[in-house]
């Protein structure tokens, strides 16, 4: 019998606190999640497929397991989803200080070139873990919470590159 519109809302959104729950600070692609397991036996193999569907989560089959990985997309919707259950600025808290620490440590307002600095570094100095901070990263979240200056900041190959134009107003259109 097929879920009511309520009802598959409702499991969707259980299973994304339940995953990013799950990564406990670590990168999304490090944690592989088997619907077989028994933490996820109450959901409905619909509600992985919509998770997958809406790009929140992508299928892979590691060492000849199916599952899925949480997306940095998938990521960004569940810890907005997280909201209603905890402090509602827990999220913002941590992403102004990443962004202050970025902008203030690792981004020469003299020079148009990117400054770099390790993933490792940077945990250590903003006080959480680097696969979250990959994970706000990928996943945009700097844009969502800061919407009215440039984020240009990504992961490349083990470090965070912050562009010139870091934590600039962005121009009135």
């Amino acid at each position: 019998m097929p879920l009511k519109p309520s009802e598959r809302e409702s499991e969707l959104h259980q299973l994304l606190l339940q995953l990013v729950a799950s990564l406990n600070e670590k990168w999304v692609e490090d944690v592989f999640f088997d619907p077989t397991d028994n933490a996820f036996a109450r959901y409905h193999s619909t509600t992985w497929a919509e998770l997958e569907r809406n790009l929140w989560a992508a299928r892979r089959a590691p060492y000849g397991r199916s599952g899925f990985y949480l997306t940095p997309r998938g990521w960004s919707v569940a810890l907005r989803a997280t909201e209603s259950e905890q402090a509602p600025d827990w999220r913002k808290d941590r992403i102004v200080r990443l962004v202050t620490v970025l902008k203030d440590n690792h981004c020469d307002r003299r020079n148009i070139e990117h400054g770099r600095v390790p993933l490792e570094q940077l945990a250590s100095e903003v006080g959480f873990s680097g696969g979250w901070i990959r994970n706000a990263l990928e996943s945009h979240m700097l844009d969502y919470v800061v919407r009215d200056k440039h984020m240009d900041a990504w992961y490349q190959d083990g470090d965070v590159v912050v562009g010139g134009g870091f934590a600039q107003p962005k121009l009135a259109r």
